[in-house]
């Protein structure tokens, strides 16, 4: 069985339009194990792949895991 979540998809996107409104940038959404989320402002995620395997998909377009 699984376990309901925490929050929904419309609670992410309130967050993001909240933030955009304030003139931050997204920068991605991190889910935590706890259940919770939290939005990550452009400012907070690196820019450089942080392992080969990232280098390595960035460099051939692909997203980053």
């Amino acid at each position: 069985m699984t376990k309901r979540a925490l929050f929904t998809q419309s609670d992410v996107e309130r967050a993001a339009r909240a933030l955009k409104a304030v003139g931050e940038k997204i920068g991605g959404v991190d889910i935590r194990p706890d259940g919770s989320f939290r939005i990550l402002t452009s400012a907070e995620v690196p820019d450089e792949p942080a392992s080969e395997l990232e280098r390595w998909r960035k460099s051939r377009g692909g997203r980053a895991a």
